[in-house]
């Protein structure tokens, strides 16, 4: 017990002549127990803290493969909301293979810029003839063994990809006593057997709202306003951009996430939910409206945009 052994032996030195030293032993001992107690209550507090902490990294080309419409955007905003809802978020990093010809590198920066991604570039390496294969799954190992260690940082890593050559890295994770979880697409077949039926699997659902297969009334009214001028636009999409309009002078906060932005402005302007989702995701396509950082969300709008300033001032 240390310093607390020796604090006890000069109080018992100090008493040998009390009749009751036998009650003062009890309440020492006692007192220690409940001094022990508190230092155990705050170590477990400790741990249950560090296992709220989550990294998510992300396989993009394999989940890029199996996006097909859906949009990278659109589903790593899934993918973070559906980790928020879980806990707290210490980092959403992207692996990126360097085939120079096919990497999105634009929609890259888009989703760094709005989401505060990190991104790894991994080389490519000639396998044979004219095939290639990318280090991703090493550059996943390599991370998991260089970042990882126990007793700090996440407990919970989550791998977004299908691919079974994740396995390895996984088990390296668990080593350092890390819970290791695969996400992907709902029912893609790119989703290995050995990823489905062995490994902690859970399946990213794309609600139908985020999902509008491309078709944005407010993205194409604002399309057309950009490239050929007001001129362009019929009823319905002067209709639209007048609510644009409206959206750019309201007296909106920043700060709340985009679904509570949406509910915001519906409230306040009287629009159809629906209508002020889409209008939001617009403004976020058009780099107005951002998220930044990913770990909390929240919709920032640029309101000194040339673009959104120019709206404002349409009748």
């Amino acid at each position: 017990m240390g310093k607390f052994t020796s604090t006890y032996t000069l109080i018992i030195s100090y008493t040998k002549n009390l009749v009751n030293t036998k009650a003062l032993d009890k309440y020492i001992i006692t007192l220690y127990d409940i001094v022990k107690s508190k230092q155990k209550k705050k170590r477990t507090n400790t741990t249950q803290r560090s296992i709220l902490m989550l990294s998510i990294l992300v396989d993009l080309m394999n989940l890029q493969k199996a996006a097909e419409k859906i949009s990278l955007e659109t589903i790593i905003g899934e993918i973070i909301q559906k980790a928020q809802s879980r806990d707290e978020i210490q980092e959403v990093i992207l692996f990126v293979p360097c085939y120079q010809s096919s990497a999105p590198w634009q929609t890259i920066n888009e989703l760094q810029c709005k989401y505060g991604v990190q991104v790894v570039a991994c080389a490519v390496l000639r396998n044979g003839g004219n095939a290639w294969k990318d280090t991703v799954d090493l550059q996943f190992l390599l991370w998991v063994k260089n970042h990882m260690h126990r007793n700090v940082g996440p407990n919970l890593l989550v791998f977004v990809t299908g691919d079974s050559h994740y396995m390895v890295a996984a088990r390296e994770a668990e080593k350092k006593d890390k819970t290791v979880e695969f996400w992907f697409l709902k029912k893609s077949p790119n989703v290995s057997a050995g990823i489905r039926y062995q490994e902690n699997f859970q399946e990213i659902i794309i609600a139908p709202a985020s999902n509008p297969s491309g078709e944005n009334p407010f993205l194409d009214a604002l399309g057309k306003l950009v490239s050929s001028g007001e001129s362009s636009l019929d009823q319905e999409d002067k209709r639209r951009i007048r609510m644009v309009s409206d959206f750019a002078k309201a007296d909106i906060k920043n700060g709340l996430t985009r679904e509570g932005l949406a509910e915001s402005a519906s409230k306040k302007l009287g629009f159809e939910l629906a209508d002020t989702k889409m209008l939001v995701e617009a403004l976020m396509v058009a780099d107005i409206a951002r998220i930044y950082p990913a770990i909390n969300l929240a919709i920032s709008l640029d309101r000194s945009s040339d673009l959104l300033q120019w709206i404002s001032r349409i009748d």
